[in-house]
């Protein structure tokens, strides 16, 4: 504060642009661009205050340059990953999307998407099958949360388990068995955590866009986005 003739305190406040300090290495700062959204930098890195979208946990995906009126075609030289989503409430039915990564250029594919009305693991198996998912010569990486639907941790590794078993026991058209591997992590990350990296790679400070979804995938982006 300042203290005027008239002894009245005056408030004078002030912005720090964190990415003008000169203790940190620019290309610290550009990695930090690269991880945090766009609006998230704003505030964090050049001191700006921008109100965020309160009502939209994913405020940085934006259709017009992340939703693709196409369908994608499957790399073959890249897996297949399937992230469930256990967490069901009201109009909120199992699903899960089915999505590439491509570490060249550090995107994410959202191509198709399971959703079965019901708590039956066994369902969306199925229909994934029906579909020809499976039929894809690639591996498979299942994905999901690690506490599964809001209850006891041993109702999410029986849902893993029928899962593995279902995989397991799957064969192609040409009776070839699946390559999967399970990545479950042991414990979830904070919600702000995994916030900040959907909307990083919806749209960060760099002004790049590294997750698409496309046709297949449509209600996802609707219903989760």
């Amino acid at each position: 504060f300042f203290q005027a003739e008239d002894g009245i305190r005056d408030v004078a406040v002030t912005g720090v642009q964190t990415c003008a300090l000169p203790i940190f290495e620019p290309t610290y700062i550009e990695n930090l661009r690269r991880d945090m959204p766009a609006k998230e930098a704003k505030r964090m890195l050049e001191g700006e205050w921008l109100e965020l979208d309160k009502e939209r946990i994913y405020y940085e995906y934006d259709p017009q340059h992340n939703f693709k009126k196409q369908n994608y075609t499957i790399d073959p030289h890249l897996p297949i990953a399937l992230d469930f989503d256990f967490n069901m409430r009201p109009n909120k039915p199992m699903s899960v999307a089915v999505d590439q990564y491509d570490p060249r250029t550090d995107t994410f594919h959202f191509f198709d998407e399971v959703v079965v009305e019901g708590a039956r693991t066994l369902s969306i198996m199925e229909e994934a099958a029906q579909r020809g998912l499976f039929e894809h010569n690639v591996r498979f990486e299942i994905y999901g949360d690690a506490s599964g639907r809001a209850g006891s941790t041993k109702s999410t590794w029986t849902d893993y388990q029928i899962i593995e078993d279902f995989m397991r026991k799957y064969r192609n058209k040409l009776g070839q068995p699946l390559s999967f591997q399970l990545n479950v992590p042991k414990a979830n990350p904070s919600l702000r955590d995994r916030h900040n990296i959907v909307n990083s790679y919806c749209h960060n400070a760099l002004k790049q866009r590294r997750l698409f979804v496309y046709e297949k995938a449509k209600q996802e982006s609707n219903t989760q986005i």
